[in-house]
């Protein structure tokens, strides 16, 4: 034998003595308390743990029902029952919804208390197949009295295959019942039929071709009508859901007259009300994984795309009309234009032309943003969109300049949103031209209002400058400090005459915004001047010492750092209410009352501080500039470091 024959025998060999090795996952069991959504109960499920994720995989059990609610009030219970398989629903699948009230009277059978409910039940059952709803999907609200099936109110029945409808479908309340089928793909085909307690014949019937509504045929009372839809389709056509977008595309479709018909419709009403029954179950999926579950009726609409030159036209056009609306609105609301209207020829024409402005362009251009926002503007052909929003063809702008007008252009354009963005720009210039207009007509009226408003406002500062004097004439109080109140109510007064005296209403509003800033400044500085006396009796008692007297065997109060004291009284206070009498201006009236509340304030600092210093400098010192500096008193700060 062969030494290479003796190596591969011994490799196998080490091979057939390795055990093997299988890799498999537990699966671990959930039992508890569990929410989704808004539904709070006990659940039982089964998963699996892989890279951080819970995979739920097995049986899948979530429920809640309160007997004492029940008896006492009304219990809201709910069972939830499936399997998963790799984290998507497989299976069958039952889902119920209870609301019931119990007449609170029990009785014995078989060892059990039994209690009869009523109310409302909603029962879904169904298979899922990887996820999607596979197989007939059925859907039954129920009316329940003393345990019983009362009636049913509702019942959807619809076949699946990977979730997409198939073959024939049944939806009915209590008065009608909807029939109908789709092709494999899961369009809708061939006719849908309702049938009504209240026709002997069928009641309403929508025809389907591969998708395409043609026609609706409605019988009311022995009175038949039918309505054309999309007949003969010559542009592309897409595949949308039939859903709300959908009956916004037919009612666009449809005559003034026949759209009453649509919306009122009890087979849109069986599907809506099937939509939104479907969509509370998938609320409450979507919630575990993201699993669609919902009907998805497929329809195919005409298609008309639009390409990047009209989505630019579509967003400019949205984007002059809401500046265009914005001026319309004020120049419609403002309440002194409605006043003028009744008197000026010029302001009633202008306003008029702004109300058909908004009537003929603004209005319409907004309803084209609202096709957009609702998508479904590439579903309509540009003529559609037209006819729609303006039954004589675009309108045009012409004589900005003049009296305003409003032509109605009937040419047919290649783009029209090129056309509808060139008349939203043109509206915005006219506008902004039609409010120029009336602001000249109102701008001397808006100024003398104003005028008379800032009048009111002075005269209530100067009184109150009065009323401040009034309260602070008092036997206690220095005549420096009235004295000095009197000349700032005299400056106020001066400034006031000043003002009567000007004849321009434009210098008169000017002038009046000045005083009302000013007169608040001088009012400021009043009540500055109020508080200074109590401000020094604060600093007196502040800059007072203990000393025993051995020639009376007393202690007595004594001024200490006589200097610092003497400088504020005698020259920084003077010096204060010198400024004000000497007609401090308005400007520099907070600067002033900055200073006063910082010279206020380093004298209560410097009494604990080390001045022996400062009071040298002080000896021979009567500038009260320097004495400031030499307080660290800045002026322009309003705080000191």
């Amino acid at each position: 034998m062969s030494h290479n024959n003796l190596l591969y025998i011994w490799i196998i060999g080490i091979f057939l003595n390795i055990p093997l090795v299988t890799f498999s996952q537990e699966k671990d069991t959930f039992t508890g308390k569990y929410k989704i959504g808004k539904y709070i109960g006990e659940a039982n499920y089964t998963y699996t743990f892989t890279e951080n994720d819970t995979i739920l995989d097995g049986m899948f059990q979530f429920q809640s029902s309160n007997l004492q609610a029940l008896l006492e009030k009304k219990d809201t219970s709910f069972l939830i029952k499936g399997n998963f398989e790799n984290n998507l629903p497989n299976g069958s699948w039952t889902f119920r919804f209870n609301s019931f009230q119990s007449n609170k009277k029990s009785k014995l059978e078989d060892y059990q208390y039994v209690v009869n409910v009523s109310g409302k039940q909603r029962v879904v059952n169904g298979e899922f197949i990887e996820g999607y709803p596979n197989g007939t999907w059925s859907y039954v609200v129920q009316e329940i009295i003393d345990s019983k099936v009362d009636k049913v109110t509702f019942k959807s029945s619809i076949e699946f295959e990977k979730g997409i409808p198939q073959k024939s479908f049944r939806i009915e309340d209590q008065d009608q019942e909807l029939v109908g089928r789709f092709l494999r793909n899961g369009l809708a085909h061939d006719r849908w039929t309702l049938y009504s307690d209240q026709e002997v014949d069928e009641a309403e019937a929508w025809n389907f071709n591969e998708g395409v509504l043609e026609r609706i045929r409605i019988n009311k009372r022995g009175n038949s009508s039918e309505i054309i839809i999309f007949n003969d389709i010559q542009s592309q056509t897409k595949t949308i859901t039939l859903d709300k977008r959908y009956l916004d595309i037919l009612k666009l479709k449809l005559k003034p007259k026949e759209t009453p018909e649509i919306t009122n419709s009890s087979i849109l009403m069986l599907l809506d009300q099937n939509d939104r029954y479907y969509k509370s179950i998938d609320t409450i999926l979507s919630d575990i994984n993201p699993v669609t579950f919902a009907p998805k009726f497929q329809v195919r609409v005409p298609y008309f795309p639009l390409n990047i030159s009209e989505k630019k036209s579509i967003d400019s056009l949205e984007f002059w009309n809401q500046k265009s609306k914005k001026i319309s609105a004020d120049l419609q609301q403002d309440t002194q234009l409605a006043i003028l209207k009744l008197s000026d020829k010029k302001v009633r024409l202008l306003l008029d032309s702004v109300d058909a402005i908004s009537e003929k362009i603004l209005d319409p251009i907004q309803k084209i943003s609202a096709y957009k926002n609702d998508s479904i503007l590439s579903f309509i052909s540009r003529k559609e969109i037209v006819d729609k929003v303006w039954l004589e063809g675009i309108p045009t702008i012409s004589g900005l300049k003049t009296e305003p007008k409003i032509n109605i252009s009937t040419q047919n354009k290649s783009n029209v949103f090129f056309e509808i963005e060139k008349l939203s720009k043109e509206t915005l210039e006219y506008l902004v031209a039609i409010q120029k207009e009336l602001d000249k007509k109102v701008s001397k009226q808006r100024r003398e209002q104003k005028a008379i408003e800032l009048e009111k406002k002075m005269i209530s500062q100067l009184e109150y400058l009065a009323v401040v004097e009034k309260s602070f004439q008092k036997d206690t109080v220095p005549e420096i400090y009235v004295k000095t109140l009197g000349t700032i109510k005299e400056n106020a007064q001066k400034k006031l005459n000043k003002y009567a005296a000007l004849s321009d209403v434009d210098q008169k509003l000017e002038y009046a915004k000045e005083l009302v800033v000013c007169f608040d400044a001088l009012d400021n500085i009043g009540e500055t001047i109020i508080k200074l006396p109590e401000q020094q009796n604060e600093i007196k008692e502040k800059y007072q010492d203990a000393v025993w007297n051995p020639f009376t065997a007393t202690v007595m109060n004594e001024i200490v750092k006589k200097r610092i004291t003497q400088a504020y009284e005698q020259i920084l206070i003077p010096y204060f209410l010198q400024m004000v009498e000497q007609e401090i201006s308005c400007d520099d009236s907070i600067i002033w009352i900055q200073t006063v509340y910082n010279t206020h304030q380093r004298m209560l600092e410097m009494r604990e501080e080390n001045t022996r210093k400062l009071e040298r400098k002080l000896r021979r010192e009567k500038d009260p500039l320097v004495i400031l500096q030499l307080f660290q008193v800045s002026p322009n700060n309003k705080e000191q470091e």
